[in-house]
């Protein structure tokens, strides 16, 4: 039990390092590409994203004003 348990526990510092050295320079990338690339679920995305009720192919809501922000 405790071996299992100091597996899981060395997996998961490698995945939260990991993930910390991934996002290193991020905004950075961001700044140089000068868009910021993202996603959302239309489908089940509501309130945050979900297709405009006057123009359908429009999406609209929350993530969608993050992504239009300026910094």
């Amino acid at each position: 039990m405790k071996r299992s348990l100091r597996i899981y526990s060395l997996v998961l510092g490698l995945i939260l390092v990991g993930s910390l050295y991934s996002q290193t320079g991020s905004l950075d990338r961001i700044r140089e590409r000068g868009y910021l690339l993202w996603s959302s679920d239309a489908e089940g995305g509501a309130p945050y994203v979900f297709p405009d009720p006057v123009n359908p192919s429009r999406l609209v809501g929350f993530e969608v004003d993050l992504a239009e922000a300026h910094y």
